[in-house]
């Protein structure tokens, strides 16, 4: 993204590029949680979350592209670590590891 202005938004789209950056950087975070809990307890039931609610939570607005990728990086070891195909899925329902 050398050179582009990470804080844009495309007319048709919520967030801007660094606000989807630190929404997947989350999205990461979270599901890597669950899925290591679902592993060391068992099955359970988890809600899923308002993603603008995290968002203004989180304050993705005021965090600069530096701070988003930094945040994505800190979660290359839950990309790494899952398996195939748990990246999505256990939304509102038993979560299963495996």
């Amino acid at each position: 993204m050398a050179g582009l202005d990470a804080s844009a938004r495309h007319r048709d789209l919520a967030w801007s590029a660094g606000q989807y950056v630190m929404h997947v950087g989350d999205n990461l975070r979270l599901h890597g949680e669950r899925f290591a809990a679902s592993v060391r307890t068992g099955p359970y039931l988890f809600e899923g979350n308002d993603q603008n609610a995290v968002a203004e939570a989180r304050e993705y607005h005021l965090v600069p592209l530096e701070g988003a990728l930094w945040a994505l990086d800190v979660t290359g070891p839950l990309r790494r670590g899952l398996p195939r195909g748990s990246r999505r899925g256990c939304r509102a329902a038993p979560c299963e590891a495996g």
